[in-house]
């Protein structure tokens, strides 16, 4: 039986997307954790003056997703796009995954329901709705026992032209099924003319 969650779409009054700065700050404080020199060879990539004004905002402050897309970009660069969503999947797990609104959505589930991949899939929306702006919508469903959809829908045309950019977030769904000891695996379909990518995590 297919259920699923919405998120309510965010009304676009600023015509860009936006991200918090933290989640772009977090990652590039935890890029040498995952490999050697890959700060550095990121910040050459995106450029030192895009990275400087990124750790320089405030980390609630919402940032052009453009801006964080340069470092997203040169790490996909850096790593290719097969070996790319791993970063995402550490970061997501080993450091979002031990952030308090993890913690606590964490806690709640074990306490409530127990820890499953599903479980925590329940609340992709309102992450996503904590960390971006004007990104589009968000409705995520399990079609099968041990597989949930995420779709992203009236995705901004801005987030369309930078398609591997969404290597990021199926590495961070990966991430979900990690924290609960599960092997994920995210395939990503981006339907640019109809404004919408499909993910589908199998665990």
């Amino acid at each position: 039986m297919m259920d699923g969650v919405t998120s309510a779409a965010h009304a676009r009054s600023d015509p860009s997307p936006l991200i918090r700065a933290r989640a772009t700050q977090e990652l590039l404080a935890g890029l040498d954790d995952f490999e050697g020199g890959l700060f550095e060879r990121v910040v050459a990539r995106a450029g030192p003056d895009v990275v400087a004004a990124i750790e320089a905002a405030h980390p609630t402050t919402w940032i052009p997703v453009r801006q964080s897309a340069r470092v997203v970009l040169a790490a996909v660069e850096e790593l290719g796009t097969e070996r790319a969503p791993k970063l995402w999947r550490y970061f997501f797990a080993r450091r979002f995954g031990r952030s308090p609104l993890m913690r606590g959505l964490v806690g709640g589930t074990v306490r409530i329901l127990g820890v499953t991949p599903r479980s925590l899939f329940k609340h992709v929306g309102r992450i996503v709705d904590g960390t971006y702006r004007n990104l589009g919508r968000t409705e995520v469903s399990f079609p099968e026992e041990r597989m949930a959809r995420v779709l992203l829908l009236d995705v901004h045309p801005e987030m369309l032209e930078i398609s591997d950019y969404f290597l990021a977030l199926a590495g961070a769904l990966e991430g979900f099924c990690e924290i609960v000891g599960e092997d994920g695996s995210t395939e990503v379909t981006v339907d640019a003319s109809g404004g919408r990518v499909r993910f589908e995590t199998r665990w």
